[in-house]
């Protein structure tokens, strides 16, 4: 899947269902999840034209060593404490 200046590199990225501690539920399509700082982040692998490092506000959570211009970029971040539950669907 291509997007701007970005190949997302997963064949399909998985869906998340989110809940909020206020009951709302948002649906994240992303590679993965982790839980970093306090926040619940998911992310995808994606290619890029040009270093990352030329982009203002990318969260990179992850690099490839053998290809520069691969990473894993955050596509939805939410403070853990504002997340009841989240699973794949």
């Amino acid at each position: 899947m291509e997007s701007g200046l970005a190949e997302w590199r997963s064949t399909e990225p998985s869906a998340w269902r989110v809940t909020l501690t206020s009951g709302s539920v948002v649906e994240v399509w992303a590679d993965g999840v982790q839980e970093l700082d306090e926040h619940v982040v998911f992310s995808s692998l994606v290619d890029v034209e040009r270093r990352p490092e030329d982009w203002v506000g990318i969260l990179i959570m992850g690099e490839t060593p053998t290809n520069p211009l691969r990473f894993l970029a955050a596509v939805a971040r939410f403070p853990r404490h504002e997340v009841a539950d989240f699973s794949s669907i």
